[in-house]
Formats: C-alpha cells, structure tokens, sequence
C-alpha cells in the first residue's frame, strides 16, 4: 500500500542504504515512502514513510543525483516548490520557482559541466531556472512574458564541451548554453505539447518534439527544421526511442487518448497499435531478458499495462486495480539477473511485475481447439464491421489484426482475451479495396492458431433498400442495439426465430424476461397502430398465466452526447404506438413467469394499423418455459439506496417499493431516525411517528440500513459532554428495543457509520470512528455497516475495521482481487460482504456489461449482494438530457408509476442469471458427492468456468476506477450483437445442463 494519497510520480529505483536496490515512492500527498525489493516497508512510517514534504501537490518522479557535497535526491511540486533531501532522505533545502509546473511534468534537465550538475526547470511565468545541487541559483532567464511552458526541459549532450539545455515555452524552443545564454531559439508554430527529446546517430543529431495539433517534429542541433510528420493524434507528454537491430532507432510516443505510434528517422511513420484509453505515461522501452529485443511497456487509465514487441504486436495485457498515469520502473531480478517492472497506482497499491507468457487475470485456461474467424459479409450490417473470433473452449489467446496497403505504415489491433465469442471491431471508414486485412490468433506461447485475410470490395457495405408504402416486423434481442432510421433487418443480422418467430426462451418458473421486435415504416406519413397479444397457450390449450407487458423502447439522451434506446414505457391498454414517415419503433415484451406452468406456449403479435388501406401484421410469438423454478430469495442481495417517498413519487410510496421488490431489493438503507427531546426533568423522549410509517411500509420487504450518525437530541438545558454521550447511549437501547417490538432483532438491520470511507483518501474516517465506537458502547451485537471505496488506505482500514460488521465495498475495489489487493482481500473474509456502484454517466455504459454483469461479477468474486445509487431519489427528470455528469443515477424514469428503463430491468436479469447458476451448482455439487454423470458434471462445470470468464471480461472496462480514461465525445462503453448473444447463449446452456443433470439424460453429443 501507498501511503494515505494516490500516486501519480513514477517509482525510483536505486541503491539507497546498501547493496540491494529499493524502490521509492511518491504519493500526490508528499509522503515519500521507502520499499524493499520485496515490497516491504524500509521506511519506519506509514507503508514506508521516510519523510513527508511541505503542502502541495506531487506528482512527479524525484531525480537521483549522483553528487554528494548536495542533494541526493531533488523533487518538485506542481505549485513550483523544489525541495533537495541528502542520502538519509532530510530535507537539506527549498526554492520556489518563478511559476507553477505542469501536472507530471516537474522534471529538471541534468546538465553536466566542468563545475558538477547543474538542474534547469521552466514554469508557467515563461521561466528557466538553473539550480546547483547545493540548492544556490545558478541563474534564471525570462524567455517570455506571455507564454508558459507545457512541457520540461531537456538536455542537449555535446560532443564538444558543456551540455545544452532545450527549453520549450509555449510555441518556442530555446537551445540555451549551460550559462543561460540563448545559442538559438525555433518558434514551431503551435504549443510545444511533448519533452523535446534528442536523438544522437552516427552521423547526425535529432530533435524530436511533439506539437499541439498531433504533428511530430524534427530540427537539428541547430535548430533548423527537417521534418514534419502528422499523426492524426493528441500527444501524450512524452516521446522516446526504440533501439533495432542493423537499422535507425524508431520514434515512439502514444496518443493522449490511446494508440502507440513508431515513425522512423526520416519522419515516415512506421506502424501504429491502436488502443482507447488514456495514457499519460512514457512508454518505457527494455531488452527485460538481455536477448537483444526490446520490448515496449505502456501504462494506462483503463488499469491495463500493455506490453508491446518492435513491431508493434500486442504482447502481454495485464489488469490491475487503479489509474496509472506514470511510466514503469524497471529493477533487476538478483537471481535472474533480468528486468521486473515497478508500477504504482491511484487506489495506493504498489506493484512489482515480471514479464514472461501472459496469463489470464481469471485463473487457468485450457489448451486452444476449434479457433474460428468470421469475417463481415459482403452485405453486413450498417453498424460498424467487425471481426468475429470464435474460441470455444475458452483459452487464453493472442488475436492480432492487421491492416497493411501499398503504402502507409501498418495498423495493427489487438487483444489478449480467454472470451469464448466476440467481436474485433474494424475501422469505421472502410478500406479502400488496395489494403487487406490479416487477422492471426497465437496462443499463450506465441503458437499460430490460426490466420485469415481478408480484402473488403471497392465501397462500403449497404444495407438492401425497403419497400415503400409498407410495414415490415422482424423479431431482435431485447438487447440488441436499436436505431429509429433503420427500416429493415440488416443483411448478416441473426434471425432470432424461425419465420419471423418473437422467442423468449430458458424462462424459468417464477423468472421475469423479454422479447423484442421491431416495426419499422416506408409510408410519408406517420401510422398510428394498435399492438396485440392475445394470452398465449400450449398445445393442451392452458393458457399462460403469467404476466406479458409491451412497452416501447425510447432513446433517450446521454450527458456525453449519446443516444441510447433506454427508457420502457408501458403501452396501456389500447397498446397504441405511432411510427413516424420512415422510422422504426422497438417494442419489448416484458414477460413474467410468475403463476405460470411450464411448457411451449405459442402465440400472436398483431400490429393493426389505425388508417385505411394499410395491411396489418401478424408474427408468431414463442414462449418457452422451463420446467426450473427460481428460489424464492435469490442467492443475492440487492440494495439501490434510495428513499421513499420521494419528489418523483410523493404518493405512491406502495407501488414504488413493490417495482423495487420485483426486481430483487431486499436492502434498504433509510434516513427516518427518530428525533428526541430531553427535558428539563432529564427525561428523554423519543418521537417514534416518523419511524413507525417507515417500519410499517417496510414490513417484510428487507433488512434496513440505518444512517444513524449522532442521534437527534434536543437538549432543554445545555449539557455536558458526558452527559451528552449517556444520552446518547440511552437513545440507541431504545431504538434498538423499540426494532425489537415491531419484530425486528438484531440481523434485521444495521446502523450506516458513514458513506463511502476513503472518499478523497479519508479526511472522513474520523467520523466513522466516532460513530462506530459509540454504536458498539452501546450495544456490541447491533451491527454496522459501510461502504468503502478505492481511496481508503491501509492505515484507515485497520483503524475501522473492528467497528464494522457488513461491507459493501464498490465493485472496483472488490475488482482489486483480480490483481491481490489485501484491502478487499481481508474483507472478503468478513460474515457479510456485498458490493455498491455509484459512478456518473452511466446511460453510457453498456446495461449488459455494466447492470447485468455486475451480478456476475459479485458471483464471480464470492460476495454476497450488489448496490446501486439510486432508484428514483434524484431531483433531475430524468427523461431530458442531462447538463452535468450527475444527471443519470436513477435506474427508472418519472411517471405515475416507475417507468423502467433497459439499465433496470438488466441489474433484475443479472440477479436471475446468478440464480440460475447456482441452481446448476447445486446440481454439479450433488453429482459429485454422489460420484454420478461425472462426464456431464465436467462439461457444465466447464461451461460454468467459460460463461462466468466471458461476462467478466465483457464486463472488466465498465468497471474501471474512473471515466476520465476516455475523452468526451467518446465515452459511450456499449455492446455488441455478439455480446447480446454471449448472455442468451450462456443461459440457454445453463438451462439444458440443469435439466440433463435433474433428469439423469446424456448431452445430445453423447459425451
């Protein structure tokens, strides 16, 4: 662990007391903190603290000296204070620059001279500054009045006498001497956006910089212009180089929002890796095993280190926990002799990586069989195209794709995944027909697994023409991506159900699910029509005896810009809907299982049109329910923090907690706490009216969270503060006996210490502590709960921890167990452990890879519940577009009633999906023991491993520490088509393997 502050500064490694190296580590709070090798604190504070620096902000890496009459070790804030620490890490002395630094970006230049070291910072006031190791000014040069520097200095080595130094101040570069005399200065036209770097050859020297506007540039030593080269990209702060073998040096930086770049010497660009995430860091470049390649290494904000080879293929994708906005460290493995990497992150974890084979974050995977590639159709799909990658028994593989034509550098995308079945999706703007695409898929050891080639024709893909003056219906997934202009089914879409068949099929007894269609029109007019579903029935004639709701799926609008098909509005009585002049309307069957029998139930949707002379439409519609019920109480909780009643629904509190009931909330967390009065005579009375309609409206809903904090008590006389704690103390026997006669014991709820601990790395924990000791005064078996987020250090946890009964860690710090954080590591070992999410911007994010797997991911993780913020408590409407990031919590829209939306009714699929794996567990389990179908136990117990690997991996990027790792305008995380089939498949398998293991019945492949 970190310290009590994130870590932004890139860790140093050295020798800094002895023989061995040790790793120093710089949180954004100025805790310097000292590790060994191993990871163990050297220094005797917090995680390591060796010395804590004066107030600012600290987010770059110190720089090691080498001269000891000075400082050892120099380090700079970004408010421009500069600090030197001698060898035992002691502060020796302090300047303040002229201006402040960038984030990152307080990084001297190191000149050697005749006299010793000299260190050069610029700042945002236009100036240089030259410093001596002693902490004496050796001078400082005003270069502008107007213009700040965005990027550090550098040095220039001379072959000749003293270094230079290349200082950059807005749109200029300024070569000046190791005096602070201006030899040259270049205006390059835009912001100076990289480090100018300079690049020595045999021949000649190279000055890179990178510049606002995504142009690469190259002077020579003198400052003359050589080349430009575009790029199409945002520069991240940094370039640096790629050594070859019998070949120039390449030029390597990363874009600000993704993508590694290599352009040679001569400015031609070579290959680009295309990624989408942000990046900040340097790309560290490191022969790791001293055979002579060098391998690229690439931090990220997505919490992925990316390994990448000279030519750019994708090497290694490792998941950790945290933002990662500085460059690795190496440090040399003593036994090996060869380079491990040093990484820290946001959520104040420290790692030490070994490169090596990649391996998957999920566990072991099984060997490759049966890889298969699809390439788009001729006439596929209007939506972008994409390569299909077919991996069934779920291995571990490397799927690189190749874009390559007469001319132009390389574009190569990749992944490393264990999915069974996804998609790689392809350049927006199709290729012209002169390039081809080539796809290869290795293995974990570098095995070609497969290859395929792929050259598109001459235009893009177009999808046939409708008819005109017609309705047409065709079945979709209740998930699948929905566009109001599209007005036929797209060459290459799946068909859903034989002859147009709307199917909703694996619904279990006592299971809620949907089907979808959709109607689109070629009339000039907008049609009015009427949709019907009469009862569908088996053959025996039964009727089903559940409950089917049509609503109509409306795209509504995002913060980010998007439109996304959310809202679910139910169709009333008269089931009318109006189709606009050539536009579609999606409509969504919402099917509840609940009093029905199983079977095959068949019926009809009819869309009857209101005007004349336009023909009605009929579809067949499917409904197969198993004969596999649903327990009651599903295997998880669920809890969306909210309150009731509420501005949305001032009067319907009944109808608002029974959409919540339907859809698995049996947690609810509650702010009705009792106000009190004591009275002169030094009685306390407790008015129990508001709580009692609370109880009352709650009864045999759930278990209750209570936001207790100091109890309301009204004092008649000023009291004491011992006197203060004793009433105190006396309030909460009483609310816990006045629970107790409304049939409420201790399990039925708990006291909420405080929201999210950790939150801006814990100036709050004192609350929690206060609160938690008085709870645990006054009663030791009332229990507490609390809901800890990434932020929280290692310290603050151990202070709470005893004070704390239930944790509802957010799911990105219990996402911190795919990398081993001992945070969420310890708290698993609690009695109950569940999960919340409460991120911004969520009609962005994917339902299924956001609202639906988190379920999986808390089974997946072993916890106990799932949490969102919020149900309906927010005061936005939610059906306008939102104006600020905060706009998009609740999971229904007003109305007089809830109205779902897609997010809503994915978290109830989510708890479904998990309870009908532990249906099929408690199958394999009985199996077992028995010692029975031991060839069918394995293939479910391998087809349980591959669908729960699928949705977590499907899920990991939805589930990152921020949202600031995509830019605006570009931060839609959606699905697709095969992603919708990924969850319908896996389903229907866990259904078949349910049954066969009941019924005692081979698999239909004799195995």
């Amino acid at each position: 662990m970190a310290g009590q502050w994130p870590v932004e500064a890139s860790p140093l490694v050295s020798k800094f007391a002895g023989r061995q190296d040790e790793i120093l580590i710089l949180n954004r709070g100025g805790q310097l903190l000292l590790w060994s090798a191993e990871g163990k604190s050297v220094g005797s504070g917090q995680d390591g603290l060796v010395v804590q620096l004066p107030t600012g902000k600290w987010t770059t890496a110190p720089t090691l000296l080498d001269d000891t009459a000075g400082a050892k070790l120099v380090v700079a804030s970004v408010e421009g204070r500069v600090v030197g620490l001698d060898a035992k890490f002691r502060p020796k002395w302090e300047h303040q620059l002229a201006g402040g630094t960038e984030w990152g970006r307080a990084t001297p230049a190191i000149l050697n001279t005749g006299a010793g070291r000299l260190l050069v910072f610029n700042d945002h006031s236009g100036t240089a500054t030259c410093l001596k190791p002693d902490g004496s000014v050796g001078w400082t040069k005003k270069l502008s009045q107007s213009e700040a520097a965005n990027a550090p200095a550098q040095t220039k080595p001379s072959r000749q006498g003293a270094d230079s130094v290349l200082i950059p101040i807005g749109s200029t570069l300024y070569c000046c001497s190791a005096e602070g005399d201006i030899e040259w200065q270049r205006d390059l036209g835009k912001l100076i956006a990289t480090r100018p770097e300079v690049l020595s050859l045999p021949e000649r020297q190279l000055i890179i910089c990178g510049i606002e506007g995504g142009e690469l540039l190259a002077l020579n030593g003198s400052g003359e212009i050589l080349w430009r080269c575009a790029t199409d990209d945002t520069f991240n702060n940094w370039t640096t180089f790629l050594p070859r073998r019998n070949a120039e040096p390449l030029i390597l930086f990363t874009g600000l929002w993704g993508n590694l770049h290599a352009v040679d010497a001569t400015g031609q660009p070579v290959w680009t890796h295309i990624f989408r995430t942000k990046t900040r860091a340097m790309p560290l470049v490191l022969d790791t095993n001293g055979d002579g390649r060098h391998e690229i290494f690439v931090p990220t904000f997505h919490q992925h280190v990316y390994a990448f080879d000279e030519e750019g293929k994708l090497t290694d994708d490792v998941r950790l926990s945290g933002i990662m906005p500085a460059t690795l460290a190496p440090i040399i493995d003593p036994k090996t002799g060869q380079n491990d990497l040093v990484v820290a992150t946001n959520t104040l974890l420290g790692y030490r990586l070994r490169p090596g084979l990649p391996k998957s974050p999920y566990g072991e995977a099984p060997a490759a069989r049966d890889i298969g590639v699809e390439w788009p159709r001729a006439q596929a799909r209007n939506e972008q195209q994409a390569l299909v990658v077919l991996n069934p028994q779920g291995a571990l593989v490397n799927v690189q794709v190749l874009l390559a034509g007469s001319s132009g550098p390389k574009k190569i995308w990749g992944t490393l995944t264990t999915r069974s079945h996804f998609e790689m999706p392809l350049p927006p703007d199709a290729p012209s027909h002169k390039e081809s695409f080539r796809a290869t898929v290795w293995d974990a050891a570098g095995k070609v697994l497969k290859e395929a080639t792929w050259t598109p024709s001459a235009g893009p893909p177009t999808a046939s023409e409708p008819p005109p003056n017609r309705l047409r219906v065709w079945p979709t997934r209740p998930y699948d991506a929905f566009a109001e202009t599209r007005l036929a089914p797209c060459a290459g879409e799946p068909l859903i159900g034989e002859n147009g068949t709307i199917t909703v099929d694996s619904l279990y007894l006592d299971e809620a699910d949907q089907g979808a269609f959709i109607v689109a029109s070629t009339y000039n007019e907008p049609i009015r029509v009427r949709v019907m579903l009469p009862s569908p029935k088996r053959e025996d004639g039964t009727e089903f005896a559940g409950n089917i709701v049509l609503r109509q799926v409306i795209p509504v609008g995002t913060f980010n810009g998007e439109q996304v098909a959310d809202a679910l509005p139910a169709l009333g009585a008269a089931g009318l809907v109006t189709i606009p002049a050539h536009r579609a309307a999606k409509i969504w069957i919402s099917v509840d299982a609940r009093g029905a029998q199983p079977g095959s139930y068949r019926g009809k949707v009819r869309i009857a049109p209101l005007q004349p002379r336009v023909e009605t439409v009929e579809n067949p519609l499917l409904l197969e329910v198993e004969n596999i019920r649903l327990p009651h109480e599903l295997p998880l909780t669920l809890c969306t923090w909210d309150y009731v009643p509420n501005r949305w629904f001032p009067t319907r509190s009944r109808e608002v907690l029974d959409d919540m009931s339907r859809h698995g909330v049996n947690v609810f967390p509650r702010t009705t706490i009792p106000a009190a009065r004591v009275a002169a005579d030094g009685k306390l009375n407790i008015d129990w009216t508001v709580l009692d309609a609370e109880l009352s409206r709650l009864d045999g809903r759930g278990k209750i969270l209570f936001h207790l904090s100091h109890p309301p008590i009204e004092f008649a006389t000023r009291p004491t503060d011992d006197e203060k704690r004793l009433r105190e103390l006396e309030y909460i026997r009483a609310l816990r006996d006045h629970l107790s006669q409304h049939g409420r014991n201790y399990r039925d709820y708990a006291f909420y210490l405080l929201d999210e601990p950790g939150l801006d790395y814990g100036p709050n924990i004192a609350i929690l502590l206060d609160i938690g000791h008085l709870i645990r005064d006054a009663d030791p078996k009332l229990l507490t709960y609390t809901d800890p987020v990434p932020g929280l250090s290692w310290h603050d946890f151990e202070r709470i921890e005893p004070l704390v009964d239930s944790w509802a860690p957010n799911m990105r710090l219990v996402s911190g167990l795919l990398s081993g954080d001992p945070r969420i590591e310890r708290i698993r070992k609690a009695k109950t452990v569940w999960s919340y999410e409460c991120v911004a911007q969520v009609k962005s994010l994917s339902p299924l890879r956001y609202n639906r797997a988190n379920a999986w991911r808390a089974k997946y993780f072993g916890i106990g519940g799932i949490g969102f913020w919020t149900h309906s408590t927010i005061d936005v409407d939610q059906w306008l577009t939102g104006t600020s990031v905060n706009s998009e919590y609740a999971l229904v829209y007003p109305g007089e009633f809830p109205v779902p939306s897609v997010r809503w009714e994915a978290v109830r699929d989510g708890l479904e999906d998990v309870a009908a794996i532990t249906l099929l567990e408690q199958q394999i389990a009985l199996h077992r023991q028995n010692g029975m179908k031991t060839d069918l136990v394995q293939q479910a117990e391998s087809a349980l491993r591959i669908a729960k690997h699928d949705i977590m991996e499907l899920s990991d990027e939805a589930f990152v520490e921020s949202r600031d790792f995509l830019q605006k305008g570009d931060r839609l995380i959606g699905h697709t088509p095969t992603d919708v089939e990924t969850f319908h498949s896996h389903r229907k398998t866990i259904a078949q393997l349910t049954k066969d293991l009941a019924a005692g019945e081979r698999p239909a492949d004799g195995r």
